[in-house]
Protein backbone atom coordinates (compact mmCIF):
# COMPACT_ATOMS: atom_id res chain seq x y z
CA UNK A 1 0.00 0.00 0.00
CA UNK A 2 2.64 2.26 0.94
CA UNK A 3 4.61 1.64 -2.30
CA UNK A 4 1.37 2.56 -4.38
CA UNK A 5 1.13 5.69 -2.51
CA UNK A 6 4.56 6.41 -3.04
CA UNK A 7 4.16 5.82 -7.13
CA UNK A 8 1.01 7.66 -6.74
CA UNK A 9 3.07 10.51 -5.18
CA UNK A 10 5.80 10.42 -7.56
CA UNK A 11 3.83 10.15 -10.95
CA UNK A 12 0.72 12.36 -9.49
CA UNK A 13 1.61 15.45 -12.04
CA UNK A 14 1.43 13.09 -14.86
CA UNK A 15 -1.85 11.62 -13.70
CA UNK A 16 -3.42 15.43 -13.63
CA UNK A 17 -2.39 16.22 -16.83
CA UNK A 18 -3.82 12.60 -18.01
CA UNK A 19 -7.03 13.15 -16.84
CA UNK A 20 -7.20 17.14 -17.50
CA UNK A 21 -6.36 16.09 -21.26
CA UNK A 22 -9.23 13.58 -21.17
CA UNK A 23 -12.08 15.36 -19.79
CA UNK A 24 -10.92 17.52 -22.12
CA UNK A 25 -11.25 15.24 -24.94
CA UNK A 26 -14.54 14.32 -23.34
CA UNK A 27 -16.22 17.85 -23.84
CA UNK A 28 -14.97 18.05 -27.27
CA UNK A 29 -16.28 14.22 -28.28
CA UNK A 30 -19.53 14.70 -26.77
CA UNK A 31 -19.97 18.36 -27.56
CA UNK A 32 -20.73 19.52 -24.08
CA UNK A 33 -21.35 23.26 -23.75
CA UNK A 34 -19.16 23.88 -20.10
CA UNK A 35 -16.69 25.87 -22.09
CA UNK A 36 -18.60 26.95 -25.22
CA UNK A 37 -21.11 28.33 -23.68
CA UNK A 38 -18.95 30.78 -21.83
CA UNK A 39 -19.55 34.39 -22.61
CA UNK A 40 -17.76 35.29 -25.90
CA UNK A 41 -16.02 32.35 -26.28
CA UNK A 42 -14.53 32.52 -29.50
CA UNK A 43 -14.22 28.99 -30.95
CA UNK A 44 -17.53 26.58 -31.96
CA UNK A 45 -18.25 22.88 -32.19
CA UNK A 46 -17.49 21.82 -35.78
CA UNK A 47 -17.59 18.05 -37.02
CA UNK A 48 -14.90 17.20 -39.47
CA UNK A 49 -15.24 14.15 -41.23
CA UNK A 50 -11.25 12.86 -41.25
CA UNK A 51 -11.01 10.04 -43.66
CA UNK A 52 -7.23 9.76 -44.06
CA UNK A 53 -6.62 7.82 -40.98
CA UNK A 54 -3.12 6.62 -42.28
CA UNK A 55 -1.70 9.90 -41.89
CA UNK A 56 -1.32 9.36 -38.06
CA UNK A 57 -0.38 5.25 -38.60
CA UNK A 58 2.71 7.31 -40.29
CA UNK A 59 3.23 9.85 -37.91
CA UNK A 60 3.30 7.26 -35.27
CA UNK A 61 5.71 5.49 -37.01
CA UNK A 62 7.99 8.26 -38.47
CA UNK A 63 7.85 10.63 -34.83
CA UNK A 64 9.83 7.73 -32.82
CA UNK A 65 12.30 7.37 -35.76
CA UNK A 66 13.61 11.27 -35.77
CA UNK A 67 13.56 11.35 -32.09
CA UNK A 68 16.11 8.77 -31.87
CA UNK A 69 18.35 9.67 -34.76
CA UNK A 70 18.49 13.46 -33.13
CA UNK A 71 19.47 11.90 -29.76
CA UNK A 72 22.44 10.09 -31.20
CA UNK A 73 24.02 12.76 -33.04
CA UNK A 74 23.42 15.70 -30.57
CA UNK A 75 26.19 17.35 -32.20
CA UNK A 76 25.17 17.81 -35.89
CA UNK A 77 23.09 21.20 -34.70
CA UNK A 78 22.27 22.19 -38.21
CA UNK A 79 21.18 18.96 -39.71
CA UNK A 80 18.99 18.18 -36.63
CA UNK A 81 17.36 21.46 -36.77
CA UNK A 82 16.48 21.05 -40.44
CA UNK A 83 15.05 17.73 -39.41
CA UNK A 84 13.15 18.89 -36.99
CA UNK A 85 11.70 21.43 -39.03
CA UNK A 86 11.11 19.19 -41.77
CA UNK A 87 8.99 17.06 -38.97
CA UNK A 88 7.17 19.64 -38.05
CA UNK A 89 6.04 20.63 -41.45
CA UNK A 90 5.36 16.70 -42.30
CA UNK A 91 2.93 16.72 -39.16
CA UNK A 92 1.25 19.71 -39.97
CA UNK A 93 0.43 18.45 -43.40
CA UNK A 94 -1.09 15.63 -42.64
CA UNK A 95 -3.37 17.09 -39.86
CA UNK A 96 -4.83 19.00 -42.92
CA UNK A 97 -4.37 16.24 -45.02
CA UNK A 98 -6.74 14.45 -42.63
CA UNK A 99 -10.04 15.69 -44.14
CA UNK A 100 -8.81 14.25 -47.60
CA UNK A 101 -9.12 17.56 -49.42
CA UNK A 102 -4.97 18.12 -50.15
CA UNK A 103 -3.90 21.33 -49.52
CA UNK A 104 -7.92 23.15 -49.37
CA UNK A 105 -8.57 23.62 -45.65
CA UNK A 106 -5.10 26.16 -46.28
CA UNK A 107 -6.19 27.42 -49.43
CA UNK A 108 -9.52 27.85 -47.28
CA UNK A 109 -7.71 29.64 -44.27
CA UNK A 110 -6.22 31.92 -47.06
CA UNK A 111 -9.64 32.82 -49.16
CA UNK A 112 -12.27 32.73 -46.65
CA UNK A 113 -11.08 34.06 -43.46
CA UNK A 114 -11.14 37.69 -42.68
CA UNK A 115 -7.38 37.77 -42.96
CA UNK A 116 -8.31 37.28 -46.35
CA UNK A 117 -8.28 40.89 -47.31
CA UNK A 118 -4.54 40.48 -47.02
CA UNK A 119 -3.90 37.65 -49.77
CA UNK A 120 -7.09 39.70 -51.97
CA UNK A 121 -5.08 43.64 -51.53
CA UNK A 122 -2.11 41.17 -52.62
CA UNK A 123 -2.88 40.69 -55.71
CA UNK A 124 -4.81 44.15 -56.66
CA UNK A 125 -3.65 47.14 -57.96
CA UNK A 126 -1.88 48.49 -55.32
CA UNK A 127 1.98 48.55 -55.14
CA UNK A 128 4.13 47.90 -52.40
CA UNK A 129 5.85 51.34 -53.20
CA UNK A 130 2.38 52.81 -52.22
CA UNK A 131 2.04 50.43 -48.97
CA UNK A 132 5.69 51.35 -47.79
CA UNK A 133 5.48 54.92 -48.78
CA UNK A 134 1.50 56.29 -48.06
CA UNK A 135 0.31 53.75 -45.92
CA UNK A 136 -1.50 55.92 -43.51
CA UNK A 137 -3.25 57.59 -46.88
CA UNK A 138 -4.17 54.29 -48.29
CA UNK A 139 -6.27 53.88 -44.88
CA UNK A 140 -7.82 56.92 -44.71
CA UNK A 141 -8.88 56.18 -48.07
CA UNK A 142 -10.11 52.90 -47.22
CA UNK A 143 -8.42 51.32 -49.83
CA UNK A 144 -6.72 48.69 -47.77
CA UNK A 145 -9.99 47.65 -46.08
CA UNK A 146 -10.54 46.67 -42.60
CA UNK A 147 -7.82 44.33 -40.91
CA UNK A 148 -4.47 46.70 -42.06
CA UNK A 149 -6.06 49.52 -39.70
CA UNK A 150 -4.80 47.68 -36.50
CA UNK A 151 -1.31 46.71 -38.10
CA UNK A 152 2.15 48.11 -39.01
CA UNK A 153 2.54 48.12 -42.96
CA UNK A 154 5.00 44.93 -42.47
CA UNK A 155 2.06 42.52 -42.30
CA UNK A 156 0.88 43.83 -45.60
CA UNK A 157 4.34 43.86 -47.24
CA UNK A 158 4.56 40.70 -46.29
CA UNK A 159 1.81 38.88 -48.21
CA UNK A 160 2.71 41.14 -51.18
CA UNK A 161 6.37 40.27 -51.40
CA UNK A 162 5.24 36.59 -51.88
CA UNK A 163 2.74 37.73 -54.70
CA UNK A 164 5.51 39.55 -56.09
CA UNK A 165 7.53 35.86 -56.10
CA UNK A 166 4.85 34.17 -57.00
CA UNK A 167 3.80 36.16 -60.26
CA UNK A 168 7.31 36.12 -61.57
CA UNK A 169 6.64 32.12 -62.42
CA UNK A 170 2.92 32.45 -63.66
CA UNK A 171 3.62 35.58 -65.82
CA UNK A 172 -0.31 35.77 -66.57
CA UNK A 173 -2.71 38.91 -66.59
CA UNK A 174 -5.01 36.99 -65.46
CA UNK A 175 -6.11 38.25 -62.41
CA UNK A 176 -8.14 34.90 -61.08
CA UNK A 177 -4.73 32.62 -62.66
CA UNK A 178 -2.14 34.89 -60.31
CA UNK A 179 -5.02 34.18 -57.33
CA UNK A 180 -4.87 30.86 -57.73
CA UNK A 181 -1.49 30.30 -58.05
CA UNK A 182 -0.50 32.67 -55.37
CA UNK A 183 -2.77 31.01 -52.91
CA UNK A 184 -0.94 27.53 -53.78
CA UNK A 185 2.59 28.69 -53.49
CA UNK A 186 1.60 30.33 -49.95
CA UNK A 187 -0.43 27.16 -48.57
CA UNK A 188 3.08 24.94 -49.25
CA UNK A 189 5.70 27.32 -48.18
CA UNK A 190 4.13 28.55 -45.21
CA UNK A 191 3.60 25.43 -43.19
CA UNK A 192 7.21 24.94 -43.65
CA UNK A 193 8.15 28.92 -42.72
CA UNK A 194 6.45 28.43 -39.30
CA UNK A 195 9.31 25.74 -38.19
CA UNK A 196 11.96 28.51 -38.84
CA UNK A 197 11.35 29.58 -35.29
CA UNK A 198 13.20 26.34 -34.54
CA UNK A 199 16.29 27.90 -35.34
CA UNK A 200 16.38 30.87 -32.74
CA UNK A 201 14.82 28.74 -30.40
CA UNK A 202 17.54 25.86 -30.18
CA UNK A 203 20.33 28.82 -30.11
CA UNK A 204 18.46 30.30 -27.07
CA UNK A 205 17.40 27.27 -25.14
CA UNK A 206 21.08 25.94 -25.41
CA UNK A 207 21.92 29.56 -23.37
CA UNK A 208 19.81 27.34 -20.07
CA UNK A 209 19.58 23.71 -20.91
CA UNK A 210 21.86 20.90 -22.38
CA UNK A 211 21.71 20.23 -25.96
CA UNK A 212 19.57 17.28 -25.63
CA UNK A 213 16.68 19.32 -23.39
CA UNK A 214 17.52 22.19 -26.21
CA UNK A 215 16.49 19.58 -29.01
CA UNK A 216 13.17 18.36 -27.04
CA UNK A 217 12.02 22.20 -26.56
CA UNK A 218 12.33 22.20 -30.43
CA UNK A 219 9.83 18.90 -30.86
CA UNK A 220 7.85 19.85 -28.41
CA UNK A 221 6.65 23.16 -30.00
CA UNK A 222 6.16 20.47 -32.50
CA UNK A 223 3.00 18.63 -31.00
CA UNK A 224 1.35 21.94 -29.73
CA UNK A 225 -2.02 22.01 -31.08
CA UNK A 226 -2.28 25.78 -31.68
CA UNK A 227 0.72 25.41 -33.98
CA UNK A 228 -0.50 22.76 -35.98
CA UNK A 229 -4.00 23.50 -36.43
CA UNK A 230 -3.94 27.38 -36.61
CA UNK A 231 -2.50 27.65 -40.05
CA UNK A 232 -1.48 30.65 -42.88
CA UNK A 233 -1.77 32.92 -39.97
CA UNK A 234 1.35 35.31 -39.23
CA UNK A 235 0.77 34.94 -35.79
CA UNK A 236 2.00 31.21 -36.52
CA UNK A 237 4.19 31.55 -40.09
CA UNK A 238 5.95 34.77 -38.89
CA UNK A 239 5.76 36.02 -35.49
CA UNK A 240 7.38 33.39 -33.27
CA UNK A 241 10.45 33.58 -35.13
CA UNK A 242 10.56 36.83 -34.59
CA UNK A 243 9.80 36.76 -31.04
CA UNK A 244 12.11 34.56 -30.25
CA UNK A 245 14.85 36.03 -31.78
CA UNK A 246 14.65 39.38 -30.40
CA UNK A 247 14.30 37.63 -27.14
CA UNK A 248 18.04 35.13 -27.76
CA UNK A 249 19.79 38.93 -28.96
CA UNK A 250 18.22 40.55 -25.60
CA UNK A 251 19.92 37.87 -23.68
CA UNK A 252 22.99 37.58 -25.24
CA UNK A 253 23.27 41.35 -24.92
CA UNK A 254 23.24 40.75 -20.89
CA UNK A 255 24.45 37.74 -20.40
CA UNK A 256 27.64 38.66 -22.63
CA UNK A 257 27.11 42.61 -21.43
CA UNK A 258 27.72 43.47 -24.97
CA UNK A 259 26.24 46.72 -26.66
CA UNK A 260 26.96 45.40 -29.87
CA UNK A 261 24.07 42.73 -29.03
CA UNK A 262 21.89 45.24 -27.22
CA UNK A 263 21.85 47.85 -30.39
CA UNK A 264 21.51 44.69 -32.62
CA UNK A 265 18.24 44.18 -30.43
CA UNK A 266 16.67 47.23 -30.79
CA UNK A 267 16.99 47.15 -34.36
CA UNK A 268 15.49 43.54 -34.40
CA UNK A 269 12.58 44.61 -31.93
CA UNK A 270 11.46 47.15 -34.78
CA UNK A 271 11.96 45.16 -37.64
CA UNK A 272 9.39 42.54 -35.81
CA UNK A 273 6.70 45.77 -34.58
CA UNK A 274 7.04 46.87 -38.32
CA UNK A 275 5.32 43.33 -39.10
CA UNK A 276 3.07 43.29 -35.96
CA UNK A 277 2.20 45.32 -32.84
CA UNK A 278 1.46 42.51 -30.56
CA UNK A 279 5.37 41.69 -30.28
CA UNK A 280 5.97 44.43 -28.21
CA UNK A 281 5.64 42.27 -25.67
CA UNK A 282 9.48 41.52 -26.02
CA UNK A 283 10.08 45.00 -24.89
CA UNK A 284 9.21 44.66 -21.24
CA UNK A 285 10.01 41.25 -21.02
CA UNK A 286 13.90 42.10 -22.13
CA UNK A 287 13.43 44.78 -19.30
CA UNK A 288 12.43 42.85 -16.79
CA UNK A 289 14.74 39.98 -18.05
CA UNK A 290 17.91 42.00 -17.83
CA UNK A 291 17.42 43.85 -14.26
CA UNK A 292 16.51 40.51 -12.61
CA UNK A 293 19.84 39.14 -14.13
CA UNK A 294 22.08 42.32 -13.08
CA UNK A 295 20.66 42.45 -9.51
CA UNK A 296 21.05 38.96 -9.20
CA UNK A 297 24.69 38.66 -9.85
CA UNK A 298 26.28 41.93 -9.14
CA UNK A 299 26.71 44.79 -6.86
CA UNK A 300 23.82 46.89 -7.05
CA UNK A 301 26.19 49.82 -8.41
CA UNK A 302 27.98 48.25 -11.17
CA UNK A 303 25.53 46.46 -11.92
CA UNK A 304 23.13 49.70 -12.64
CA UNK A 305 26.10 50.60 -14.83
CA UNK A 306 26.09 47.37 -17.03
CA UNK A 307 22.84 47.86 -17.68
CA UNK A 308 22.00 51.11 -18.57
CA UNK A 309 24.97 51.19 -21.07
CA UNK A 310 22.93 47.86 -22.51
CA UNK A 311 19.58 49.32 -22.31
CA UNK A 312 20.63 52.50 -24.18
CA UNK A 313 22.29 51.02 -26.97
CA UNK A 314 19.32 48.71 -27.34
CA UNK A 315 17.16 52.31 -27.78
CA UNK A 316 19.96 53.32 -29.77
CA UNK A 317 19.48 50.77 -32.15
CA UNK A 318 15.82 51.06 -32.21
CA UNK A 319 15.58 54.86 -32.30
CA UNK A 320 18.31 54.63 -35.35
CA UNK A 321 15.69 52.87 -37.13
CA UNK A 322 12.81 54.48 -36.18
CA UNK A 323 14.61 57.63 -37.58
CA UNK A 324 15.71 55.81 -40.43
CA UNK A 325 12.02 54.68 -41.62
CA UNK A 326 10.45 58.09 -40.60
CA UNK A 327 13.32 59.68 -43.10
CA UNK A 328 12.88 57.19 -45.98
CA UNK A 329 9.62 55.99 -45.98
CA UNK A 330 7.64 58.65 -43.79
CA UNK A 331 6.47 55.84 -41.72
CA UNK A 332 6.05 57.34 -37.86
CA UNK A 333 6.06 54.14 -35.67
CA UNK A 334 4.43 55.44 -32.38
CA UNK A 335 1.80 57.66 -35.06
CA UNK A 336 0.46 53.90 -36.47
CA UNK A 337 0.77 52.13 -32.98
CA UNK A 338 -1.51 55.30 -31.73
CA UNK A 339 -4.23 55.04 -34.72
CA UNK A 340 -4.06 51.51 -34.99
CA UNK A 341 -4.88 51.17 -30.63
CA UNK A 342 -7.61 53.70 -31.24
CA UNK A 343 -8.99 51.43 -34.54
CA UNK A 344 -9.15 48.35 -32.01
CA UNK A 345 -10.96 49.97 -29.66
CA UNK A 346 -13.46 51.33 -31.57
CA UNK A 347 -13.51 47.94 -33.61
CA UNK A 348 -14.18 45.48 -30.81
CA UNK A 349 -15.71 48.25 -28.57
CA UNK A 350 -13.39 47.74 -25.52
CA UNK A 351 -14.58 49.45 -22.18
CA UNK A 352 -11.66 48.63 -19.28
CA UNK A 353 -13.92 48.29 -16.25
CA UNK A 354 -13.09 45.59 -13.56
CA UNK A 355 -15.26 42.84 -13.75
CA UNK A 356 -14.89 42.81 -17.85
CA UNK A 357 -10.70 42.93 -17.36
CA UNK A 358 -11.05 40.10 -14.51
CA UNK A 359 -13.64 38.46 -16.78
CA UNK A 360 -11.80 38.34 -19.99
CA UNK A 361 -8.50 37.28 -18.18
CA UNK A 362 -9.69 34.24 -17.21
CA UNK A 363 -11.51 33.46 -20.92
CA UNK A 364 -8.03 34.18 -22.32
CA UNK A 365 -5.65 32.10 -19.96
CA UNK A 366 -8.60 29.41 -20.33
CA UNK A 367 -8.23 29.53 -24.27
CA UNK A 368 -4.75 29.54 -24.05
CA UNK A 369 -4.27 26.40 -22.25
CA UNK A 370 -7.12 24.59 -24.62
CA UNK A 371 -5.09 24.90 -28.09
CA UNK A 372 -1.66 24.97 -26.09
CA UNK A 373 -2.77 21.84 -24.73
CA UNK A 374 -3.61 21.26 -20.75
CA UNK A 375 -0.42 18.99 -20.37
CA UNK A 376 1.67 21.86 -21.22
CA UNK A 377 -0.57 24.44 -20.09
CA UNK A 378 -0.17 22.69 -16.34
CA UNK A 379 3.80 22.19 -16.22
CA UNK A 380 4.10 25.55 -16.86
CA UNK A 381 2.09 27.38 -14.23
CA UNK A 382 3.94 24.54 -11.92
CA UNK A 383 7.34 25.91 -13.23
CA UNK A 384 5.86 29.73 -13.13
CA UNK A 385 5.05 29.00 -9.11
CA UNK A 386 7.97 27.25 -8.13
CA UNK A 387 9.73 30.12 -9.58
CA UNK A 388 8.01 32.41 -7.44
CA UNK A 389 8.72 30.41 -4.30
CA UNK A 390 12.88 29.55 -5.57
CA UNK A 391 12.95 33.74 -5.26
CA UNK A 392 11.41 33.88 -2.03
CA UNK A 393 14.38 31.39 -0.79
CA UNK A 394 17.03 33.04 -3.17
CA UNK A 395 17.85 30.09 -4.97
CA UNK A 396 16.73 30.91 -7.91
CA UNK A 397 18.15 30.48 -11.75
CA UNK A 398 18.64 32.71 -15.16
CA UNK A 399 15.92 30.05 -16.04
CA UNK A 400 14.09 30.65 -13.62
CA UNK A 401 14.31 34.53 -13.84
CA UNK A 402 13.19 34.38 -17.32
CA UNK A 403 10.12 32.36 -16.66
CA UNK A 404 8.82 35.26 -13.53
CA UNK A 405 9.78 37.64 -15.68
CA UNK A 406 7.30 35.78 -18.81
CA UNK A 407 5.03 35.44 -16.02
CA UNK A 408 4.67 38.95 -14.99
CA UNK A 409 3.97 40.11 -18.83
CA UNK A 410 1.21 37.48 -18.85
CA UNK A 411 -0.52 39.18 -15.67
CA UNK A 412 0.28 42.60 -17.76
CA UNK A 413 -1.08 41.47 -20.99
CA UNK A 414 -4.33 40.57 -19.26
CA UNK A 415 -4.58 43.80 -17.40
CA UNK A 416 -3.59 45.91 -20.61
CA UNK A 417 -4.07 43.95 -23.44
CA UNK A 418 -7.55 44.77 -23.83
CA UNK A 419 -7.93 41.49 -26.10
CA UNK A 420 -10.71 39.51 -25.65
CA UNK A 421 -10.28 36.02 -26.90
CA UNK A 422 -8.38 33.96 -29.93
CA UNK A 423 -5.74 34.66 -27.68
CA UNK A 424 -4.88 30.84 -29.08
CA UNK A 425 -3.53 32.61 -32.03
CA UNK A 426 -2.68 36.17 -30.49
CA UNK A 427 -0.55 34.77 -28.04
CA UNK A 428 0.98 32.09 -29.99
CA UNK A 429 4.62 33.53 -30.11
CA UNK A 430 4.93 33.08 -26.29
CA UNK A 431 4.67 29.09 -27.28
CA UNK A 432 8.38 28.20 -27.89
CA UNK A 433 9.73 29.90 -24.82
CA UNK A 434 6.49 28.05 -23.05
CA UNK A 435 8.21 25.07 -24.39
CA UNK A 436 11.23 25.78 -23.03
CA UNK A 437 10.11 25.61 -19.44
CA UNK A 438 7.96 22.42 -19.33
CA UNK A 439 11.18 20.42 -20.84
CA UNK A 440 13.25 21.96 -18.10
CA UNK A 441 10.27 21.09 -15.26
CA UNK A 442 10.40 17.57 -17.09
CA UNK A 443 13.71 17.10 -16.54
CA UNK A 444 13.93 18.06 -12.66
CA UNK A 445 11.32 16.16 -12.20
CA UNK A 446 12.22 13.12 -13.86
CA UNK A 447 15.24 13.00 -14.62
CA UNK A 448 15.57 9.23 -15.30
CA UNK A 449 12.88 8.60 -17.36
CA UNK A 450 12.51 12.38 -19.32
CA UNK A 451 12.10 10.96 -22.60
CA UNK A 452 9.88 8.69 -21.88
CA UNK A 453 7.15 10.80 -20.13
CA UNK A 454 8.48 13.62 -22.59
CA UNK A 455 6.87 11.02 -25.33
CA UNK A 456 3.99 9.75 -23.21
CA UNK A 457 3.27 13.92 -23.28
CA UNK A 458 4.02 14.42 -26.92
CA UNK A 459 1.13 11.63 -27.23
CA UNK A 460 -1.42 13.52 -25.48
CA UNK A 461 -0.73 16.19 -26.70
CA UNK A 462 -1.28 14.88 -30.68
CA UNK A 463 -4.40 13.32 -29.50
CA UNK A 464 -5.68 16.91 -28.28
CA UNK A 465 -5.16 18.00 -31.79
CA UNK A 466 -6.75 15.30 -33.03
CA UNK A 467 -9.95 16.11 -30.83
CA UNK A 468 -9.86 19.89 -31.61
CA UNK A 469 -9.66 18.87 -35.24
CA UNK A 470 -11.86 16.25 -35.48
CA UNK A 471 -15.03 18.10 -33.55
CA UNK A 472 -13.76 22.06 -33.48
CA UNK A 473 -11.07 23.55 -35.78
CA UNK A 474 -9.90 26.56 -36.16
Amino acid sequence: MNEIIFIMRKYLLLIIISATALAYWLILFFNIPLIHSLFNWFWFFKYKVLTNWWLLILNVIIIPIFIKFILKNKQRYILNIILLVLLGYFIQLSYAFLEGRGIDPFKNRLTLSGHSEYTRLAVNDTKMYDVAWHYEELLKSKKLGQYPNTKPPGALLFYMGFEGISSTFTKSNNIHLRYNNYITMLSWFFPLLSYLVLFPLFFLSKIFLSTEESYLTCLLYLFIPSTILITMHLDQVLYPALFITSLYLGILSFTKKSMLFGFLTGVVVYFSLYFSFSIISIIPLVILLGLMLYIGNDSLKSASRDYFKIIVSMMVGFFIFYLIFIIIFQYDFFKRFENAFEYHQTWKAWKTTFKRVAYFSFLNYLEFACWIGFPVFIIFILNSILSIKKVIKKSISKLDLLSLSLLIVFVLLALFGNTRAETARLWLFFVPLICMFVISELKKRFPNKFVEVLQYILFLQLITALFIKAFQDF
